[in-house]
């Protein structure tokens, strides 16, 4: 059974190198160490947050104008391949879903790979 994701281990390990000039600093002005970093973490989650919640519906804008263009990019792109002579496009294209299947085949596959994560992690 595998415990931490190693990436995930690469990420804290990254953000906590990042973060230590700052609980350093707080630490040479007084401050006891486990408060330094306490102070440290939640200013970084209190920042976070707040970007979230001023950029928050701008980017959901943007991902939503996003998913809008790639759709109609998969449609036009499926079409053109669709009517295309070329042996590599017809060989692509009866691989791939019709444009009015795409979002039931996408919700099938997120299904599919949470049910491989589960299965590799031994959970029911």
């Amino acid at each position: 059974m595998r415990l931490l994701n190693p990436s995930a281990l690469l990420v804290s390990l990254m953000l906590a190198a990042a973060l230590r000039p700052s609980a350093d600093y707080l630490t040479s002005r007084g401050l006891p160490v486990s408060l330094a970093w306490l102070l440290v973490y939640l200013g970084l989650f209190v920042a976070v947050g707040l970007a979230l919640f001023l950029l928050g519906g701008r980017l959901l804008d943007e991902l939503r104008l996003l998913s809008n263009y790639l759709v109609i990019l998969y449609d036009y792109t499926y079409q053109r391949w669709d009517n295309s002579d070329s042996g590599v496009a017809q060989a692509i294209i009866q691989r791939l879903p019709p444009p009015d299947q795409l979002p039931e085949v996408m919700a099938v596959g997120v299904r599919l790979g949470r049910r491989r994560e589960r299965d590799s992690m031994g959970t029911p």
